[in-house]
């Protein structure tokens, strides 16, 4: 498998909003191009802790061939149309040849729209892409936000690199919940890598069915590499709360056992567990969860490792 890393930028500028739509002025005419859009709900509306407070239903993705700087009132010609849509955050890969503009308009929604539409180069292909998995340290971990995300982080570090990054993150689940339903998110996300970070809600209580977690985990990770994506597997956090932290370790054990197994068929992930033993501060009161500036550094270190791993001109995957 080819691991090399194509940058897709995000294309510079802002898009502008109207009454039901996002426009964006391409600059020049684009051949390929990744349209993805984010908004702050659950990734999907499964689980206990579904919290969609906007839900874009149906929408169409246009573009237009128009070359001013002037958003054009009609001529729009559709080039992807969604319905039913069961997720927070969507990507699509478009081919915008000749074209200047491109436009998300909303069909039916639920909620006031809050979301942002991005545009990154994929002339390439797509190589740079994201769809990080896992439980609630995922979902409030991992989101797009400005400034601190983990795409922010890779280009602060090297500036040609800067990812398209889904959180597909969702409160209570476990590896037999990513089992049930990973197949399905991976046919909907044009990825390229899959973070898969599930271990906490497994280990809690200290069932200690480590044999079903591995085999959880080694569906997950196969489904990854039959769709043509990289797995990408991190340990599971520590957490000092006795319920949810007692037998972390020999679920991590079962991540050793998986890293050596796999070998360079995935991508080592960050060892979080190492991580917040040694900083326990970073853990808010439950003492399973980061606090905010745990989350800020658990995304700076989520960049830091996975640039040496992934994006380095000297990675070795």
């Amino acid at each position: 498998m080819d691991y090399s890393i194509k940058p897709n930028p995000r294309i510079d500028g802002v898009p502008v909003q109207g009454d039901g739509w996002f426009a964006q002025d391409l600059g020049t005419g684009r051949r390929q191009v990744i349209a993805v859009w984010y908004d702050t709900g659950t990734f999907d509306s499964i689980g206990d802790y579904v919290n969609r407070p906007f839900s874009l239903c149906d929408y169409v993705i246009e573009r237009h061939r128009a070359d001013t700087g002037q958003i054009p009132a009609d001529g729009w010609e559709q080039v992807c149309r969604v319905t039913g849509n069961r997720y927070a955050t969507r990507q699509h890969l478009l081919d915008l040849e000749g074209c200047r503009w491109v436009r998300l308009r909303f069909l039916r929604s639920e909620g006031t729209p809050e979301l942002r539409f991005d545009i990154h180069d994929a002339a390439a292909g797509i190589s740079d892409s994201w769809l990080f998995l896992g439980d609630s340290i995922t979902a409030c971990g991992m989101g797009n936000a400005w400034g601190t995300s983990f795409a922010e982080r890779i280009h602060a570090i090297d500036p040609r690199f800067y990812p398209v990054q889904q959180n597909g993150g969702i409160g209570g689940l476990t590896s037999r919940d990513g089992r049930a339903h990973i197949r399905t998110w991976l046919a909907d996300a044009p990825a390229r890598f899959v973070p898969v970070a599930y271990g906490t809600n497994d280990a809690w209580g200290e069932p200690n069915d480590l044999a079903a977690y591995e085999s959880n985990l080694r569906f997950m990770l196969d489904a990854v590499l039959d769709a043509g994506k990289i797995p990408v597997l991190p340990t599971v956090p520590y957490a000092s709360d006795a319920h949810a932290g007692r037998c972390t370790a020999d679920y991590n054990a079962v991540i050793a056992r998986l890293w050596a197994s796999y070998g360079e068929r995935l991508v080592q992930g960050p060892d979080l567990y190492a991580f917040f033993r040694e900083r326990p501060h970073l853990l808010s009161e439950d003492g399973v969860h980061p606090s905010e500036a745990g989350y800020e550094a658990m995304r700076r270190h989520w960049a830091q490792v996975m640039y040496a791993r992934v994006y380095a001109p000297d990675a070795k995957l």
